[in-house]
């Protein structure tokens, strides 16, 4: 009879091995006349051949269980647990069941995975953007081509050595380059780089993300709807200038035409002749100051000096800044007030130039509040990322949708006898702290100007 059950298989294997040596026992003790070395030797081989059977026979069982915890372990899921293969009996076929389901359950999961890899590796050399991938040992883990093309670079770029080697700029920059804002990085002519570095955790090991594109053409577009905006904003004030002057040149030369009436060596001309003349020539004096005064605040909008860096109490910098306001703040009958958090905040700027900034969006605040009843201006300050967060708040009238796009347009203005260079130098002065300024909020009751500084 076979046996199809282990336990089975057990029971007669030490039933065998206790009757083989119950029968050494006997044939020593009551038969050993008979029994010669020979026949001993034979019953101990069999004795020792039904104790090897019965542990490779119990061993089966740690054999399959060790194949099965050795494939999970290398991720090796082409071995099948078929129950139907088993001669263990029935409790057997069960585990072989489950361990056949876990391990169809794992090639399941890796072939998602794979296919989950494999869009997202499509996805990521599709992409428009350039993709690097670094380790905190070094090594580049993961790039696209659209990096390599960007960079001008025709060689796989491993680990951090090869970077440094053959774009030793570019590394320089990617190394001082802060986590979280975005830098520019020029490569030449045709390729001006937006960079971002972001660090992410994966299984607790640090990795470098580094993403770029080209911006050139968005510059050039900006570029071109720059100078748009400022030829259109030139031409308009010098056709208010010169406007009057060719009126008042044509009004003027027919005055001298028909009203001046020659006696001898003199010219006589009428009472009101000589009106016209005095006040042609007030407007022609008055249009060509003002032309003067704009190509003045022409050349003081495209030449800033140097920027001299120094550490600030942001607390003592807007209060001081108040302080030089107060006359203005006091004849308005303004409430102004600053807040801190913390106490302590210091920041990095040019004091000089940072001061310009905040006076002028101070003067525009104070001439906005005219006409509101108990206005008021705050000042706050508190830690953005790395830099410091400043903000001007007032409840005047607020800025229409319509100007805000223009507000910072040079030569724009809102105001009769404004410059229109006032927010669009202040902004020119930020951005070369590395900084920005932006009107956050400008409905009325809480026109919001925020000033960021790295």
């Amino acid at each position: 009879m076979i046996f199809k059950h282990f336990r089975s298989g057990i029971i007669l294997r030490v039933l065998l091995l206790a009757a083989s040596i119950l029968a050494i026992g006997i044939g020593v003790l009551h038969y050993h006349k008979h029994f010669n070395f020979l026949s001993i030797s034979l019953l101990v081989l069999i004795v020792c051949f039904q104790v090897l059977n019965l542990i490779r026979y119990a061993e089966q069982v740690n054999k399959k269980l060790s194949l099965f915890l050795g494939s999970v372990r290398h991720s090796d899921f082409q071995i099948n647990f078929d129950p139907g293969q088993t001669d263990l009996g029935e409790s057997f076929e069960e585990v072989f069941q489950s361990f056949d389901e876990v391990v169809a359950s794992f090639k399941r999961t890796r072939a998602e995975r794979e296919a989950v890899l494999q869009f997202l590796d499509t996805i990521i050399r599709q992409v428009n953007t350039g993709l690097m991938v670094m380790d905190d040992s070094g090594e580049i883990t993961l790039s696209n081509p659209v990096a390599y093309e960007l960079l001008g670079v025709d060689k796989k770029l491993r680990n951090r050595r090869d970077l440094e080697q053959l774009l030793p700029q570019f590394y320089d920059f990617l190394t001082a380059l802060k986590e979280g804002p975005l830098g520019h990085f020029r490569l030449g002519e045709e390729v001006h780089l937006l960079v971002k570095k972001t660090i992410i955790n994966l299984q607790e090991k640090p990795f470098t993300l580094i993403s770029f594109h080209n911006i050139k053409a968005e510059l050039q577009q900006k570029e071109t709807e720059a100078w748009q905006k400022l030829i259109s904003v030139l031409r308009h004030e010098i056709m208010n200038a010169i406007a009057p002057i060719a009126t008042y040149t044509s009004t003027l030369r027919e005055v001298a035409e028909k009203d001046f009436v020659q006696k001898g060596e003199t010219m006589e001309t009428p009472i009101d002749a000589y009106e016209t003349l005095q006040e042609g020539l007030n407007t022609i004096e008055d249009r060509s100051l003002g032309l003067m005064r704009f190509v003045e605040a022409y050349r003081s909008f495209t030449k800033l000096p140097p920027l001299k860096i120094e550490r600030l109490a942001a607390r003592s910098f807007l209060e001081n800044a108040l302080q030089l306001m107060q006359a203005d703040l006091i004849a308005q009958g303004i409430n102004s007030e600053v807040l801190v958090s913390p106490p302590t905040l210091q920041l990095d700027a040019d004091e000089a130039q940072l001061n310009m900034v905040l006076l002028n969006l101070l003067k525009n605040a104070i001439e906005a509040l005219t006409q509101t009843d108990q206005p008021r201006i705050r000042l706050t300050a508190q830690p953005y990322g790395n830099g410091i967060e400043i903000r001007l708040i007032d409840n005047g009238p607020g800025i229409p949708k319509t100007k805000q796009e223009d507000i910072f347009v040079p030569f724009f203005s809102s105001k009769t006898n404004g410059s229109g260079i006032g927010l669009s130098l202040s902004r020119q002065i930020l951005q070369l702290h590395g900084g920005s300024l932006e009107l956050e909020d400008g409905t009325p009751g809480r026109t919001t100007f925020r000033i960021r500084l790295e």
